[in-house]
């Protein structure tokens, strides 16, 4: 049996609606779980901040500097960055979980356990 949501009013943004949805595993899915449920996940400064640490990888990995992140926050070494990473990432779980609790405590959020 899966475990179910729906917001019970639309959340009013582009992303999200009223629909009944499967509730993400915050373990397994966590983007999916932070898109439905971080307070403000597309204008957030720390989604932003965790993507550009991904590029800033990436860049890494392609052999390309990263001048302009560099000059924003430092130079960082490979586990550096992937330890800020973490960090944001736990961030945001909790930001999410936060939400998702205060949500579900207003009775905004509405879990279903049925077969659907």
């Amino acid at each position: 049996m899966k475990t179910y949501f729906k917001f019970k009013q639309h959340p009013g943004d582009l992303f999200r609606d009223n629909s009944i949805q499967v509730l993400p595993d915050i373990n397994k899915n966590q983007e999916d779980f932070w898109l439905w449920f971080h307070p403000d996940y597309i204008g957030s400064e720390t989604v932003a901040y965790l993507n550009d640490l991904y590029k800033w990888v990436e860049d890494i990995g392609d052999g390309v500097e990263n001048s302009e992140f560099e000059d924003c926050h430092g130079k960082m070494s490979l586990d550096e960055i992937q330890e800020q990473i973490n960090t944001t990432e736990k961030r945001l779980v909790f930001e999410s979980l936060e939400n998702f609790y205060h949500l579900l405590k207003i009775q905004k959020v509405e879990i279903i356990k049925e077969n659907i």
